[in-house]
């Protein structure tokens, strides 16, 4: 009877063991899909960002719910420096302020991440201070960080981090998540900065062509030049607009320079 118990007990304690493992697959898998599905709808809504900031709007919202991190902000590089994105729509989840400059140099996993080209992360609080002093100065309240560097091509143009409330957190199918939201993320800012420049360039066609009609209103030689100057100026985004005409077989004379200087008043050969 002993042994026929044991063996009952043992089937039984086998079982349940079984049910266990079941039941956590089941819900690794669910974590999973879940994960999938706010990827996807990352990158629909991400296909619709025309500006730096709305890009950094949307992986600010999206990415911490696909990974479970606690909130992020987005970094881009200038020089030396990390500039933090002031993201559109006033996010909740922004864990850095809005315009604040981090050296690359700094200790901070986002920095770190922008600077070498690939993640960094720690897992516990001791970790994070040990290894990335700066950036665990910055969230007193986080057990562990991920950052994940942000690529236009091949080039890196910044990086995103991830403060975690949770230690162990960073797990290797998170810094997979990561990696690829910050490439749907850097794939936003090559269309974002293409359309900012097709705009500037039809606000610069449009300037332009508004000049025109000024031309036929009997204006004056010295207003077209100063309009043409003026229009170029903003077209070009120059400092310095010069029109020169031939004064002879040898020198240029100065029509009209934009902005006026003594230095070089027109009629200056």
């Amino acid at each position: 009877s002993l042994t026929v118990a044991v063996i009952i007990g043992l089937v039984g304690l086998g079982m349940r063991l079984g049910h266990e493992r079941a039941a956590l697959a089941v819900e690794r898998e669910e974590r999973s899909r879940l994960r999938v599905e706010r990827l996807q709808s990352l990158a629909a809504s991400l296909s619709a960002a025309l500006t730096v900031e709305e890009v950094a709007g949307v992986m600010v919202d999206g990415v911490p719910a696909a990974i479970g991190a606690r909130g992020g902000a987005l970094g881009l590089i200038d020089n030396d420096e990390l500039v933090i994105v002031n993201p559109s729509g006033g996010t909740g989840k922004q864990t850095l302020p809005p315009g604040s400059l981090l050296p690359l140099t700094a200790r901070a996993p986002i920095t770190t991440a922008a600077r070498e080209g690939k993640p960094a992360w720690a897992q516990r609080r001791r970790e994070f201070t040990t290894l990335f002093r700066d950036g665990a100065a910055l969230a007193p309240y986080a057990s562990g960080a991920l950052a994940v560097p942000v690529f236009l091509e091949e080039r890196v143009v910044g990086a995103m981090g991830f403060p975690f409330s949770e230690p162990d957190a960073v797990t290797a199918e998170v810094r997979t998540v990561a990696r690829i939201a910050a490439d749907l993320g850097g794939q936003a800012l090559e269309r974002a900065s293409l359309y900012e420049q097709e705009r500037s360039s039809k606000e610069a066609l449009d300037r332009i062509l508004a000049v025109a009609p000024r031309f036929q209103s009997g204006a004056t030689e010295e207003a077209v030049v100063a309009s043409v100057c003026a229009e170029a100026r903003r077209a070009f985004g120059c400092d310095v607009v010069q029109v020169w005409t031939p004064a002879d077989d040898e020198q240029l004379s100065v029509t009209w320079r934009d902005p006026p200087t003594d230095v070089i008043p027109p009629g200056t050969r």
